[in-house]
């Protein structure tokens, strides 16, 4: 049992050592373990960082500037917590560190027609300064080195030295400048860009060194000022525009068939030599049957649609709500009329009965006084009866009337009716 413990163990943690002791008449086993990992940061480089068991072999890689090494690619966690050089088919060099494996990239020390100063490594970098030959001057547009990651000079060590003025061609460009490194030598080429508000006129943009020292090219139309054309796609500029580079003009117009893109807006000379659109999204003037705009007004026809639809909306709300008032009101006048026997248009009275005047008064009472009919005039109660029975067609509740007296006021009658009749 103590055996096979042992064992898982030695796989599991690696042992170092081991040794047997007597304790209380009984051997013991000694173990001391080891660390069972590598760190994953080597000088100069890394591990992949998921492989730093002790007795695995992993790959590394080296940082920016430094290179790996020639023969050794991968390495194996040592039981010390080192990593050394794993060679499958053969060993290693017992002086091998891993300080050896990844080494800085240097560039070349040898320069046209020039040494480097002493004391220049030559690595990644690193900057230097340098010299030229009897013979040679120094490019005055060049001041030092500098060793990039791609172990490439910058600039090009042939520009470093050159020929005094009177053997290269010449470098001023009308309007632009020779590029960086240009060696103006016979036989050489060398490229130019042009300044703001300038456009090449060759594609691509080199030219040659001859060995009369010149150019192929005249170097002063090499580059020409940007200059936008008075008349563009659907319109044009007004004369007195200044048309050349990033030049702005209020003043344009657009052909029939063609609207502007931006009624309120101007026209800029871009870089390629064309009008554009302030916002330099859009041409100035667009065809007018796919322009969504009229050049009488500035609102969108959908945005006057949308308008027009909801004033519509609330004016019809307005008058549909009126109407509907009214015709309600026409209904509950006209049950009052009939209810109250209104067709002669006869007023009522504060009390609620048919209004008289004081003399027809005075004679109705004198004549029921006396035994006398009284005058032709129509009581409360036959009109009662008149609601009662010709109009058939009013509600059940409008046409139960209840009298309670037939003792009449010199006048009138008295009715007492159900208060409900009159509560429209």
């Amino acid at each position: 049992m103590l055996k096979m413990f042992y064992s898982l163990w030695e796989k599991m943690f690696i042992i170092s050592k081991n040794r047997w002791i007597c304790f209380l008449l009984l051997w013991i086993v000694s173990i001391r373990c080891v660390t069972t990992s590598c760190d994953t940061q080597i000088p100069h480089g890394e591990m992949t960082w998921w492989c730093r068991m002790v007795g695995q072999p992993c790959p590394y890689s080296c940082h920016e500037g430094y290179k790996d090494h020639d023969t050794v690619s991968w390495l194996k966690c040592s039981t010390s917590g080192h990593w050394v050089p794993w060679f499958p088919d053969r060993l290693y060099s017992a002086n091998f560190t891993v300080e050896d494996l990844c080494t800085p990239k240097t560039c070349t020390t040898v320069i046209s027609k020039g040494t480097l100063s002493a004391g220049c490594q030559a690595v990644v970098g690193s900057i230097c300064n340098f010299s030229c030959v009897v013979g040679y001057v120094r490019n005055a547009s060049v001041s030092e080195l500098t060793c990039q990651p791609s172990t490439e000079w910058s600039p090009d060590v042939r520009s470093l030295c050159l020929r005094p003025d009177g053997q290269q061609c010449p470098y001023a460009v009308a309007g632009g400048h020779l590029n960086l490194g240009c060696i103006r030598e016979p036989g050489h080429t060398c490229s130019f860009a042009c300044n703001e508000g300038y456009q090449p006129s060759l594609s691509p943009s080199i030219i040659a060194c001859g060995s009369n020292l010149e150019w192929n090219y005249d170097l002063g139309s090499l580059c020409k000022e940007i200059i936008c054309p008075s008349l563009f796609e659907g319109g044009y500029v007004a004369s007195n525009c200044i048309r050349g580079y990033q030049a702005m003009c209020f003043e344009y117009q657009c052909n029939p068939g063609y609207a502007k893109s931006d009624p309120a807006s101007y026209v800029t000379c871009d870089e390629s030599g064309k009008w554009v659109s302030h916002d330099r999204k859009s041409q100035p003037c667009v065809n007018d049957t796919l322009y969504s705009f009229k050049t009488t007004s500035t609102v969108p026809r959908n945005e006057i649609s949308i308008v027009g639809i909801a004033i519509g909306c609330v004016m019809g709300t307005i008058l549909v709500t009126v109407s509907v008032g009214l015709v309600i009101l026409c209904i509950r006048a006209s049950h009052k009329r009939i209810i109250f026997g209104h067709e002669n248009n006869r007023c009522m009275g504060p009390t609620g009965y048919p209004q008289q005047n004081a003399s027809s008064t005075a004679q109705n009472q004198n004549t029921t006084n006396t035994g006398v009919a009284a005058p032709n005039v129509h009581s409360f109660d036959s009109r009662i009866d008149m609601i009662s029975n010709k109009h058939s067609g009013l509600p059940p509740s409008y046409s139960q009337i209840q009298v309670t007296s037939k003792e009449y006021p010199p006048a009138y009658e008295q009715v007492v009716a159900n208060p409900s009749v009159f509560n429209l």
